[in-house]
């Protein structure tokens, strides 16, 4: 416990340890600042009391562990998936849905990990390349394809029945 006279010339105490460096941070004491620990008759400047001055130590700081990340193995195969879907047109819905099946998978593993894992951009990616493989698929079955029964209805010839 200390006292002390403050900047207005006021005395002021008996405080504790941690008030006075409260009072330090805040400015209301400073190096020219008297003190006097309680018991003893002597004024000193602040200066003069290290253990005042100090910050407090701390016994058992806070450990920080740095966990590698890893990129999610779903995220990178719905990718694949939705490329290959475009390069390989035959078998393009396949791929395509089984990449928007694995984008979804990875979209939720990744945002449970907490931080654990990354990879959500190219789960997006291989997300939308397959949205966008099975949209054109079915704007071409709409449009361009023609189904065998069509031409069923022609004979030999080729003339309408």
């Amino acid at each position: 416990m200390y006292k002390l006279i403050g900047t207005d010339g006021r005395m002021y105490g008996p405080v504790t340890l941690e008030q006075f460096r409260q009072w330090i941070a805040e400015g209301r004491a400073t190096a020219q600042t008297l003190v006097q620990p309680v018991g003893s008759p002597d004024w000193k400047p602040l200066v003069e009391f290290p253990e005042l001055l100090a910050p407090p130590v701390i016994e058992n700081p806070p450990l920080r562990v740095s966990v590698p990340t890893r990129t999610n193995g779903f995220a990178i195969t719905s990718l694949v998936l939705g490329a290959i879907g475009w390069i390989t047109c035959c078998c393009g819905p396949v791929t395509w849905v089984a990449g928007i099946i694995f984008a979804g998978v990875a979209l939720s593993q990744i945002k449970h990990s907490a931080g654990m894992q990354t990879g959500k951009g190219m789960a997006i990616a291989g997300l939308w390349l397959s949205i966008a493989g099975l949209f054109a698929t079915v704007i071409w079955m709409a449009t361009c394809w023609h189904p065998v029964w069509c031409f069923s209805r022609f004979n030999q010839d080729g003339h309408f029945w």
